[in-house]
């Protein structure tokens, strides 16, 4: 994921690498759309409660999250990639209604 993130080529957007938002860390994190992805492997399955109030912490700062599983990135990136532009579009429409974010 960092690979696809890193260096502002994901839509010309500028993500950092386990950002720390209120002492909960976050895989990837987008000041300019408020906006963080979280992959989520085994471990999230015997956290629910810390993830809980970590999601909640995260809202009540006006920060969208969207949890990826490990096994998605590994089988296809794309759709990783397509599922992250449709959050990012639906946190910044232009006048015009449609996504003013440039494409990647």
């Amino acid at each position: 994921m960092w690979r696809l993130l890193r260096n502002n080529q994901f839509k010309c957007l500028k993500f950092r690498r386990q950002h720390v938002v209120e002492g909960f860390v976050v895989d990837f994190y987008c000041d300019r759309c408020k906006f963080a992805v979280e992959i989520d492997g085994e471990i999230h399955d015997r956290q629910k409660d810390y993830d809980a109030a970590r999601d909640e912490v995260l809202a009540s700062k006006g920060i969208s999250l969207l949890r990826i599983s490990n096994s998605e990135v590994e089988k296809d990136e794309e759709a990783v990639k397509r599922r992250i532009s449709e959050c990012i579009e639906k946190l910044s429409p232009s006048p015009s209604g449609r996504g003013a974010l440039k494409d990647s």
